[in-house]
């Protein structure tokens, strides 16, 4: 997840250390792991103090927190830009679709993951705050964003299993096999194909859902 540490433009200065923590933070969380990662090496990376960086994050676990939805953020995964979205929820699906894909695909995020998995028996929280500040996360953002389509109504129930089935339908096999180094060649129309396929399941079920709550 390594970000380009230079300084935004008109940016202010104390959003400037944040980023220059983020980046730093995420360099370290992929060189070291969560359990080997400290605030004190996190400031000597990032070039500030300690206590900037306590500034801005209350401890490691919210530090890790946000790196993880700061890389969420680069594909346009986040609150902003799904809450934001006008165009029809089929053309939104589809967009959000091939970003999530992206992001899976993305060579650090595959890094974090490993990471995670290799922690999981050894530092107990840092699967969950992975699960929660990526994977659930996005599960509650494009259930939020089904609920509020006016053309589908649907319970809050049925929205986040809608939810879940995009997602999890999105992962397919390249997923699985980028997590086991399997090579495998994703051709960007292939992809498209994959991400319309999962969408028009996904309407269909919207569709059936909400003549049935009619």
């Amino acid at each position: 997840m390594n970000q380009e540490r230079k300084p935004g433009a008109g940016r202010p200065k104390s959003e400037e250390k944040k980023h220059q923590i983020l980046c730093a933070a995420t360099d370290s969380f992929l060189e070291c792991g969560f359990a080997g990662t400290s605030m004190d090496q996190v400031a000597n990376l990032a070039g500030v103090s300690k206590q900037t960086v306590y500034s801005h994050f209350e401890n490691k676990d919210t530090l890790y927190i946000e790196v993880i939805k700061a890389k969420c953020a680069e594909y346009q995964l986040d609150e902003e830009h799904i809450e934001m979205a006008t165009e029809e929820p089929e053309q939104v699906l589809r967009k959000l679709g091939m970003q999530f894909i992206q992001l899976l695909l993305d060579p650090n995020v595959i890094r974090m993951y490993k990471m995670v998995i290799g922690e999981v028996n050894t530092t107990t929280n840092v699967a969950e705050l992975f699960y929660n500040a990526g994977s659930q996360r996005g599960l509650h953002l494009v259930a939020q964003y089904l609920l509020k389509q006016p053309n589908y109504p649907v319970s809050e129930k049925t929205a986040f299993e809608l939810s879940t089935l995009y997602f999890n339908s999105l992962k397919g096999e390249y997923h699985m096999k980028s997590m086991l180094n399997i090579p495998f060649n994703a051709q960007k129309s292939e992809l498209e194909e994959h991400v319309q396929r999962t969408v028009k399941w996904v309407m269909l079920c919207l569709r059936h859902e909400s003549e049935q709550q009619a």
